[in-house]
């Protein structure tokens, strides 16, 4: 790659970047206006959402002006397992399965072990990405399941946690190859790199307007008894 393309390359990524950035402001500001109508799941979702534009404003602070660093996974081994647990304690809100609240002291101590062994902080923790991609992904299919089981006049589309749902089922089966070879065509230039950068770009906006569609939504959840805000 010539330097020509190289800048046109780093150009493109700082676009797709403040692109994505905006959608996770904006949504911000909607889970802020929004907060008080919220379900209980929406709210918890609404501060994974905060979590995650301050740790990506952060990460990018890292990268582009401590200049020091080689990179910023470290920020990653920090927030992946808290968005793990604020995306378990979400889904247990609504489904009441108790081994979904019981995974996250578990993956805690996996992301300690892994962070501290095999994947240390300098490297991206493609390990418990995955595998905690792997448990989002059975927590979307106990979802659907019910919802597809629970009798109500509202449509699915009515159902916030449809909307995330569907967002990250797309993000985790999408990504679980991009993030899993993550340290292998991270520092490449080749079509594999580019194509797995477009996937995480793309579903990530993707799976971010859904959370704005979400917040934004009838707020209709399966536990109807549990009037609780």
């Amino acid at each position: 790659m010539n330097h020509a393309n190289h800048v046109s390359l780093i150009d493109k990524i700082m676009i797709y970047t403040l692109i994505y950035i905006l959608i996770l402001l904006i949504g911000c500001l909607i889970g802020i206006f929004k907060y008080r109508d919220l379900n209980r799941s929406s709210k918890i979702f609404a501060v994974l959402l905060f979590t995650t534009f301050f740790t990506e404003i952060i990460a990018q602070v890292i990268l582009r002006l401590l200049l020091h660093r080689p990179n910023n996974f470290f920020m990653y081994h920090i927030f992946t397992p808290i968005q793990f647990s604020l995306i378990a304690c979400a889904f247990f809100e609504e489904l009441k399965v108790k081994f979904i609240i019981y995974l996250i002291p578990l993956m805690l101590v996996l992301a300690i072990i892994l962070s501290s062994t095999i994947q240390p902080f300098d490297v991206f923790n493609s390990y418990f990405t995955n595998i905690s991609f792997f448990f989002i992904t059975i927590f979307t299919v106990i979802y659907f399941q019910k919802l597809l089981n629970f009798v109500t006049e509202d449509t699915f589309t009515d159902f916030p946690l449809f909307w995330i749902s569907c967002g990250l089922m797309l993000f985790t089966i999408s990504n679980t190859f991009v993030f899993g070879t993550f340290n292998t065509f991270f520092s490449s230039n080749n079509i594999f790199s580019s194509i797995f950068r477009y996937v995480r770009i793309f579903t990530n906006y993707i799976l971010y307007i859904l959370f704005i569609v979400a917040f934004l939504n009838k707020q209709s959840f399966i536990q109807p008894n549990d009037t609780r805000k």
